[in-house]
């Protein structure tokens, strides 16, 4: 089987980009707080990328400090 997005690696300037998002993943992933919180860093991912989402959907980003939910849809 092949890879049939092979062919867009021959675009100019595309294997650049692929090489630089690769190594900035690298880096990333062997950052010293994620080689040992991983667990906390993809908590806070994931309460990141909620909020994104709510911002996208037009809802309230704020984190209600008492935690409670008045829009479970948002």
């Amino acid at each position: 089987m092949t890879d049939p997005l092979a062919p867009l690696l021959d675009l100019p300037g595309v294997a650049d980009a692929v090489k630089a998002a690769r190594d900035a993943v690298f880096q990333v992933h062997r950052h010293r707080v994620n080689l040992r919180g991983w667990a906390t860093t993809a908590a806070e991912a994931s309460v990141r990328a909620a909020r994104a989402s709510a911002a996208l959907d037009g809802g309230p980003t704020a984190i209600p400090t008492d935690g409670s939910v008045t829009d479970p849809v948002l």
